[in-house]
């Protein structure tokens, strides 16, 4: 029985999370006999160290700042250790890269699976230079180090090409193995909604994350013809003030922080178009599930999103930032219920070539 120990970045949460532990349950309860495997963040147990004295670092990226425990380390060589795999998802931050050291001179087998996409438009600046400089030297790692490195999507293999030193290295050793979710996600659009149509926008309240986009989406249709959901926590509070105005305006905007993941079909199934107006991401892990419910996609045109929806199939692409592209995409599908409904069905069927049972022979087919 082969053992793997599964690394998440310690300051990742999210969708790249979410499929993760999808995918451990699927494991533990279908393949318990053929494979033994363990989850941890490299940080784990720093709530339980309360007391033990901590050590600040800073390495380069003068925007994040990791708190190490000696006693959570010793917990980390043990677990590596223990294994024979080790699995990475999204190794993205220089934190994330000491785990990836040590596995490499503890000679285990080593397989990187990428969350992110390099780059983001929104970053200016010397902020830019530093995320570039930070995505640089982790992309070279990823190159040389894992034996096997897993993207999601073509775009983003391709992006990491361009910029490592290592291309034929990185090349050989990719493989793509999309986002997967339960069989039990996948659900037929019951109704469009006839009066108002329902909007429906998941993830931080960000510039990263489209949502100034969002915003004058919101503006641009109006308070008649479109009623609007938002589900996310907030990042940058200048973008929650101004949803606020929209608020207090007569903007029907239901403004929801929190979530837990298996409550949000709720919200999948009381909307109609999921819109996605994010800078720089790679497959939204929202997209497939709206997807699965049936639910119309409306999605800025960046590399990796790019191929989750095929124009007037899936839903459509709006150019990056531009709010009247995306009203007028929402107003086609507005005025044309029957392109509506079978872009639905289309989306359904096109969920279920993602589903885990799908998937998970792919992920283990790393570990044979």
């Amino acid at each position: 029985m082969k053992k793997v120990l599964i690394i998440n970045d310690g300051n990742s949460i999210g969708g790249g999370v979410i499929v993760t532990n999808r995918i451990v349950n699927y494991i533990r309860e279908h393949y318990s006999s053929d494979v033994d495997i363990k989850v941890l963040s490299p940080f784990d147990g720093l709530e339980d160290l309360p007391k033990e004295r901590k050590i600040s670092v800073r390495v380069f990226n003068i925007f994040d700042e990791y708190l190490f425990y000696p006693t959570s380390f010793i917990r980390l060589i043990k677990s590596i250790r223990e294994v024979d795999i080790v699995h990475f998802h999204n190794v993205w931050t220089f934190s994330s890269l000491i785990p990836l050291f040590l596995s490499f001179l503890l000679r285990k087998i080593i397989i990187s699976t990428q969350h992110a996409m390099p780059g983001d438009p929104c970053k200016k600046g010397i902020q830019k230079v530093i995320m570039a400089t930070r995505h640089s030297v982790i992309i070279q790692c990823i190159a040389l180090i894992p034996k096997t490195v897993v993207f999601l999507t073509n775009a983003q293999k391709n992006e990491f090409l361009k910029r490592t030193l290592f291309k034929s290295s990185l090349s050989k050793k990719s493989i793509i193995i999309p986002n997967c979710l339960s069989k039990s996600y996948l659900q037929k659009k019951q109704q469009v909604s006839q009066k108002r149509m329902k909007l429906l926008y998941v993830g931080r309240l960000s510039y990263s994350k489209g949502f100034d986009t969002m915003l004058a989406l919101i503006t641009e249709l109006g308070l008649i013809d479109c009623c609007y959901t938002i589900v996310g926590k907030v990042k940058e509070d200048d973008l929650l003030m101004r949803m606020k105005r929209l608020q207090e305006i007569g903007y029907p905007v239901t403004y929801v922080e929190v979530v837990e993941s298996n409550d949000m079909v709720c919200y999948y199934d009381s909307n109609d178009v999921l819109i996605v107006p994010s800078c720089s991401e790679v497959s939204p892990l929202v997209v497939l599930e709206a997807k699965a419910r049936g639910l119309s996609i409306v999605i800025s045109d960046i590399p990796g999103m790019n191929e989750c929806v095929v124009e007037g199939e899936n839903g459509f692409r709006f150019t990056l930032l531009d709010a009247k592209e995306a009203a007028c995409k929402v107003r086609a599908l507005r005025n044309d219920s029957g392109l509506m409904h079978y872009i639905s069905e289309n989306n359904n069927k096109n969920a279920e070539a993602q589903t885990l049972d799908k998937i998970v022979p792919q992920v283990l087919e790393l570990y044979s």
